[in-house]
């Protein structure tokens, strides 16, 4: 079982829980910049720029 004060998965939500959906919101904010520039980036190469 994992243990609750690091707020893993599976247990009852911490208080601060706001705070890790926050910043879970980011880092997936983030990732989806990367891929989001990949993706322009790999447009650009195509059209020749």
């Amino acid at each position: 079982m994992p243990s609750c004060q690091d707020g893993s998965m599976g247990c009852e939500i911490p208080p601060n829980s706001l705070i890790f959906s926050f910043a879970n919101m980011m880092e997936r904010a983030c990732e989806i910049l990367e891929v989001h520039s990949a993706v322009v980036a790999e447009a650009r190469d195509t059209c020749g720029h």
